[in-house]
């Protein structure tokens, strides 16, 4: 009996780790590789123009980019075979039935995950950029000076590893159904492409007013990676501007890292 348990629960933790590989894996190369042939591949005289530094990220960095990316994504099932240990001793408040909430909830609760997940990837983002995690971890992610899409997922595995942790954070606090962690994963998915394209995909007026001044746009985040102390949020700009860690590009065009930065 206890061999049999014991063979259910590899064979469910087996089941567990590929699909969250595969998912991630999916939608990591559709959404980075969609973006890069969009911005690089089609036509990309088109964008130009949007062009946040001059040049193209070399063959080397992009290189590098995707095999950090494909051995962070090995990272991810950490996520699912904690929720699944925690909810044994009902420490998660995942749930499977769409009418235990409704439909209008559901909805919801991806709005409030953005806003859990805005808080919690600010504060490990500044944790990140100290001392010993900034020399020996998150420097994986800036030796991309100039990120590309396929830099999103860039990271060195410990960081991976306390990305995807945070996110258990939200299932314990709020009720969270599959759907939901599906939708909120893919739309993270998509903005954390945007904010590494290197093109400023938001059209000025609405990066100057309301309420694209609260927007983490493309620009923000470039300049993140131009300067490393501004801009650490991932889809708003409130904590920033809260802690005042919020700087505005000097230049919509940054300069090249062989060019004068500006200070």
């Amino acid at each position: 009996m206890i061999n049999l348990v014991a063979d259910l629960l590899s064979r469910s933790l087996l089941w567990v780790f590929a699909l969250t590989v595969i998912f991630t894996l999916v939608r990591y190369l559709v959404v980075a590789g969609g973006a890069w042939y969009l911005l690089w591949g089609s036509t990309p005289s088109r964008h130009i123009d949007k062009r946040l530094r001059p040049g193209k990220p070399p063959a080397s960095q992009l290189k590098r980019e995707i095999v950090y990316s494909l051995v962070a994504c090995l990272m991810h099932p950490a996520a699912a075979f904690t929720i699944v240990a925690l909810s044994q001793f009902d420490l998660t408040r995942v749930y499977f039935y769409v009418s235990d909430y409704g439909w209008p909830y559901l909805l919801f609760s991806i709005v409030v995950m953005v806003l859990m997940h805005d808080a919690l990837f600010y504060w490990l983002h500044r944790l990140l950029h100290t001392g010993w995690f900034m020399r020996n971890v998150h420097y994986v992610h800036h030796e991309s000076d100039d990120p590309s899409p396929w830099s999103s997922l860039a990271f060195h595995p410990i960081e991976a590893l306390l990305h995807v942790l945070s996110l258990v954070v939200v299932t314990m606090v709020i009720p969270v159904h599959p759907i939901a962690m599906v939708i909120f994963l893919m739309l993270n998915m998509v903005i954390n492409v945007l904010g590494h394209c290197g093109f400023e995909v938001f059209p000025q007026w609405l990066r100057r007013n309301f309420p694209g001044r609260f927007l983490n746009t493309p620009s923000m985040h470039s300049w993140h990676h131009f300067r490393f102390d501004t801009n650490f949020s991932i889809y708003f700009t409130f904590w920033d501007k809260l802690m005042g860690t919020s700087e505005t590009p000097a230049f919509e065009r940054l300069p090249s890292t062989e060019q004068e930065r500006y200070v």
